[in-house]
């Protein structure tokens, strides 16, 4: 297969290219886990034959239906240039009003021919609707309606692929009766489906809006507000319409799709019909997409059909692995920065340090100034130390405890002979004899 261009519940829409056609198709093929489910594949099928009963160029056209070797069915379908309603109003919130009105507009029209051959699409919202580009020479797109999947045929009475009881739809853009029962809904639940959409393309939000449960209670329960409620600009008559589109009751909207068309029709009479210009288009003037086959999964399918990328973004294909790499190194590098700054992760403290220990105080020795001595005098003995030896045993100490000791007198050391002895003067003789 090539490029996805869409995936729904049960299929999946790729680009491709018919063989003998030579140009390029859309290619829905059922999901694998569903086409073994006999109610899945005879829906599968009835959405191909519904589409392919409608002519309107405001519907998508289908060309065949088949299945492939596998046995998974496929339906394969015109290839469309532009992007859909969806995708739009998510880039621009909202539009003008004109412009709303004319996609709203289309959309009615294409769905009153469906209507006229008893089908029900049962699920137009914006991402079934799909702008198509017309070329360089009009800047108007053509609505096309996608998706007859769950789609009811009013004249098939005898098959029932809808139980009851079932819910069929997306939320925000289902009628109250559908909600009640999507079997036995008419063509005035697809009049409440346009009457949302043209609510929310021109105030950017739908009438309801929450979860789904909460969304599917205040359809049932909650009146709807007026969209002048957001955006009080509207022009009342608008408003009108709008607000009769989506009332509770279907006796009381519109009641085909033409009716909802006609009275849309004053909004946009500065615009030429989107039919002209279509039939008035040149050859070739409507873009194309250029595809190249390849191989895909191991099967070589190019015996019925060929799936592959568009031509345009091939080199890109090929170098895919360049931006989830570059992707990731640059979170990495992003997350380590961060990391290094402490502005990720859990607050980190520095490392506890030891606690000082106190430096134990020494005491100061008391410096003694050095005694002179002249040659030939005696030396004194040092200093006492600061614990004086018992008395002797028998002789009573001095008062007040042991004193200082009184050093032992030295014999004077005598000069050579050949030198007079030296008289030492009073200031160099010892403190003690």
């Amino acid at each position: 297969m090539g490029q996805v261009l869409g995936a729904g519940g049960m299929c999946v829409v790729y680009e491709a290219e018919h063989v003998n056609l030579r140009q390029g198709v859309a290619l829905k093929l059922l999901k694998p886990e569903l086409a073994r489910d006999p109610t899945s594949v005879a829906r599968f099928a009835q959405e191909a034959q519904a589409a392919a009963r409608l002519r309107s160029p405001n519907v998508a056209r289908v060309y065949d239906v088949d299945t492939l070797p596998d046995g998974q069915p496929y339906i394969t379908m015109e290839l469309l240039v532009g992007q859909d309603l969806g995708t739009e109003l998510t880039a621009k919130f909202s539009l003008p009003i004109e412009i709303a009105v004319d996609y709203v507009r289309q959309a009615a029209i294409g769905i009153e021919e469906a209507h006229t051959l008893g089908l029900v699409h049962r699920d137009l919202k914006p991402e079934n609707l799909f702008l198509t580009e017309l070329g360089a020479s009009t800047e108007r797109r053509l609505v096309k309606i996608l998706d007859f999947g769950i789609a009811k045929d009013t004249q098939e009475v005898d098959r029932k692929l809808t139980a009851p009881d079932a819910v069929f739809g997306t939320v925000d853009y289902m009628s109250p009766e559908q909600i009640r029962s999507a079997s036995t809904v008419d063509r005035r639940t697809d009049i409440w489906s346009l009457g949302v959409i043209l609510f929310e393309l021109v105030t950017g939000r739908t009438p309801f809006s929450g979860d789904a449960r909460s969304v599917i209670a205040q359809i049932v329960s909650e009146p709807v507000m007026s969209p002048a409620s957001f955006v009080p600009t509207l022009p009342p008559t608008l408003v009108g319409v709008i607000m009769r589109a989506l009332q509770k009751d279907p006796a009381h909207r519109f009641q085909s799709a033409s009716e909802l068309a006609d009275a849309l029709a004053p909004f946009v009479s500065s615009l030429e019909p989107i039919a002209d210009i279509v039939t008035r288009l040149p050859p070739g003037a409507v873009p194309r997409r250029i595809v190249e086959s390849r191989p895909v999964d191991g099967r070589d399918v190019r015996t019925n059909l060929s799936f592959e990328t568009n031509g345009g973004r091939s080199s890109w294909s090929r170098r895919s692995w360049v931006v989830p790499v570059i992707g990731a190194l640059s979170i990495t590098v992003l997350g380590v920065t961060m990391w290094r700054h402490n502005l990720i992760g859990p607050p980190r403290t520095p490392a506890a340090q030891p606690p000082e220990l106190p430096v134990p105080s020494v005491p100061a020795v008391p410096t003694v100034a050095p005694i002179p001595t002249v040659l030939g005098a005696s030396t004194p003995d040092p200093l006492p130390s600061a614990s004086a030896p018992p008395p002797e045993p028998g002789r009573p100490g001095p008062p007040g405890g042991p004193g200082p000791r009184a050093p032992k007198p030295r014999p004077t050391a005598r000069p050579p002979a050949t030198t007079a002895p030296v008289e030492p003067t009073p200031s160099a003789l010892p403190k003690h004899l």
